[in-house]
């Protein structure tokens, strides 16, 4: 019988790794000469490095390194400065240098001018459908559109208002007739009357499609009669006699008609000088004795009339009893260098 053997050899395969040097020598540096590859300034260090040997070895003490690598690309020059040209015309000529270059808003589109020189009747949709990537006008994606719309010259747009030279404006708007419309491209010719409109060269404008507006001045005009919007003491203090501190930022006028003994303390007047309160009592009078709020100068100065000398004496808070179209003022004066609350005669002094 015949002995058959089967002999299995295992060869250890060979595994080869990747060595890389590198150098920051800002001219072209010879590859090392060392197997470590760490001789005229090569190194393993990658960071700022401008060159690169590499090589494929069992060890970094075998092999031979490559070629120089450059890895690091020598700094570009500075593109120009682009800027806002308004709407393209063909009557108008277009200058790029090195330094600055336009570009042109034209059907809906941006376009900046892509070549050296002074161009003139050169349409920007036409020449980029010819030309393509050679085109004297080339377009800009839409991410940069959004942004350029801003700042355009002419009828840019900023959410929901619209530039146009010294004005600025809203999207929306009236036509002469009155009818709505948004169609603000019209304002040059008249036709769209913005509803709220700033001349930022003068100062006028207006507001409510031109139904109030003021002037260089200052002056206003209204084409309505203005709605008082009357705080009622009752509803935002209550009836009860208890101190409350106002906000006068949240109006001057108040009203008192309903039946309250609330005492209001009034902020420092030097917070608010020159302010003028207004107050109005009940349209009509009654026989039986009713509640009326006290307003107190809360530690600050504060004088009233005294309708027994007839003259204006310090005191700390008033009272008033006015009733129908009866008015009584508050006002915040410099009386003797000091910011003090003036109660006039619709006021009595409360002792």
């Amino acid at each position: 019988m015949t002995e058959i053997r089967l002999f299995t050899a295992v060869r250890r395969a060979k595994i080869y790794k990747t060595f890389r040097t590198y150098n920051k020598s800002l001219v072209k540096p010879t590859k090392p000469i060392t197997p470590e590859g760490d001789d005229n300034g090569w190194s393993a260090g990658a960071d700022g490095a401008i060159w690169m040997c590499e090589k494929s070895a069992m060890s970094i003490s075998q092999g031979e390194w490559s070629d120089v690598i450059r890895i690091k690309g020598d700094a570009g020059s500075a593109g120009p400065l682009i800027y806002p040209a308004g709407i393209f015309s063909l009557d108008k000529s277009y200058t790029r240098t090195s330094l600055t270059a336009p570009y042109v808003a034209h059907n809906s589109l941006y376009y900046y001018l892509a070549k050296t020189g002074t161009f003139t009747g050169i349409n920007p949709a036409d020449d980029y459908a010819a030309n393509g990537v050679n085109a004297t006008w080339r377009p800009y994606d839409n991410f940069q559109a959004a942004f350029f719309e801003i700042v355009m010259a002419e009828f840019a747009r900023l959410g929901k208002a619209v530039f146009f030279n010294d004005y600025m404006m809203s999207q929306y708007g009236v036509t002469p007739s009155g009818a709505d419309t948004n169609e603000y491209q019209n304002f040059a010719a008249g036709t769209f009357i913005p509803n709220i409109l700033l001349n930022f060269l003068t100062g006028a404008g207006h507001l409510s499609a031109g139904n109030f507006s003021w002037d260089e001045y200052g002056r206003t005009y209204r084409k309505s009669k203005d709605i008082i919007v009357w705080r009622s003491i009752l509803d935002e203090f209550g009836a009860l006699e208890t101190e409350h501190n106002v906000n006068l930022k949240k109006g001057t006028y108040f009203d008192f008609s309903g039946w309250t003994k609330a005492i209001i303390n009034l902020p420092d007047p030097s917070l608010h000088q020159g302010l003028e309160l207004e107050f109005r009592g009940p349209i009509a009078t009654t026989r039986v004795p009713r509640d009326w709020p006290t307003f107190k100068s809360a530690g600050f100065a504060m004088m009233g009339w005294n309708s027994t000398t007839s003259d204006y004496v310090t005191c700390s808070r008033v009272i008033s009893y006015i009733t129908g179209s009866s008015r009584a003022h508050i006002i915040s004066q410099k009386v003797n260098n000091v910011w003090t609350w003036v109660a006039d005669s619709g006021f009595s002094i409360v002792s």
